[in-house]
């Protein structure tokens, strides 16, 4: 008879108590952590996070690090804070260096966003340093900025008054937003949601001069893609939902009017032409002939307006230099979507 034939005849099986099981774990927690290297403690504790329910792992985590505390020379809500923020930019990291953050990598950010809100509820994590650990890298990707934003463990408002002042972030998000316009997006992810909330930032309803900044620095980000998106098409670019606010996510009407006839603005005014130029080309700027993705864009901006406030919209830039085959285009749409256009246009 071996040594384990001999431990399975004499193993008695307990039934404990809650209370019972509570204080064998903690005991089970303190010998540990007196026997092993801090290090090796927290790694071991933080690899759950695959093998555990995220509410079981913090709470494991949460008591490793108390008993770490008084061994260790720094505090428990300080490795905390590097742990998680430094698994998260590990994760990014790996998906920069694959070029897409996968379905897998998506479940690991969910995971240690969830650990990172039960820390920081149970008071076990310094949030101002995590956001400074998070904000180092020059941008996360989308999917985990929604992630940290919807877990409220950080959010877009709060990220973007870090970024504001990095002249390369913006290029940055741009490419990011812009890439995924025309991509379908992870369940777990969703690009409408995110623009939904950078434009209630960029048009609220009432604004706070605090937040001038804040408002200034999204509407350069949504600005961006969307010239960007102006600059880059052509006769076969495939119609892709604009980045603007959308009506069904329930945007304050006042924000998304002004958004909506703002972004009519910049299109009409962007890279200005003579007359002369646009009208020597007028048959191909007819509507069935113009670019599909300028005509849906026309499109979708219009839906908010009647035909009263359209012609408003281009009486306020009748004085300023304009992109002709981009009025001739929006003039076409207008007159095919809305056909009593023709008479306040024409005053007929």
């Amino acid at each position: 008879m071996d040594l384990n034939d001999c431990c399975k005849r004499r193993r008695v099986v307990v039934d404990l108590s809650e209370g019972s099981k509570t204080m064998l774990k903690e005991a089970v927690l303190q010998l540990v952590t007196y026997h092993q290297d801090p290090d090796k403690v927290f790694n071991e504790t933080t690899s759950m996070l695959h093998r555990e329910t995220t509410q079981d792992s913090a709470a494991i985590l949460c008591s490793s690090l108390q008993g770490l505390a008084p061994c260790s020379l720094t505090t428990s809500d300080f490795r905390a804070t590097e742990a998680c923020a430094n698994k998260l930019l590990d994760i990014v990291r790996r998906s920069r260096a694959t070029k897409t953050l996968c379905s897998t990598m998506q479940d690991e950010v969910t995971a240690v966003v969830m650990l990172t809100k039960h820390l920081m509820e149970n008071q076990n994590l310094q949030t101002l340093r995590f956001y400074n650990l998070l904000c180092k890298e020059s941008c996360l990707p989308l999917e985990v900025i929604w992630s940290l934003h919807e877990a409220g463990v950080m959010n877009v408002e709060a990220y973007l008054s870090f970024k504001q002042d990095e002249k390369s972030f913006v290029e940055v998000v741009v490419q990011q937003i812009f890439d995924r316009l025309e991509v379908k997006q992870h369940d777990k992810f969703s690009l409408e949601s995110l623009i939904n909330h950078i434009s209630q930032l960029a048009f609220p309803g009432k604004t706070d001069p605090e937040k001038l900044p804040l408002k200034k620095f999204a509407n350069v980000i949504l600005d961006s893609v969307i010239l960007k998106l102006v600059d880059t098409m052509t006769a076969d670019s495939k119609p892709v939902r604009l980045p603007v606010a959308s009506v069904q996510q329930g945007h304050n009407s006042d924000g998304m009017r002004k958004q909506y006839g703002h972004v009519i603005n910049l299109i009409l005014t962007h890279r200005p032409t003579t007359a002369r130029s646009a009208f020597s080309v007028q048959t191909d700027l007819t509507y069935p002939r113009s670019p599909p993705l300028l005509v849906t864009m026309f499109k979708q901006l219009l839906l908010v307006f009647d035909v009263e406030e359209v012609v408003e919209i281009l009486r306020q830039i009748q004085d300023r230099p304009i992109n002709w085959p981009h009025l001739l285009t929006l003039v076409s749409t207008f007159i095919v979507c809305l056909p009593t256009a023709t008479n306040c246009l024409f005053g007929k």
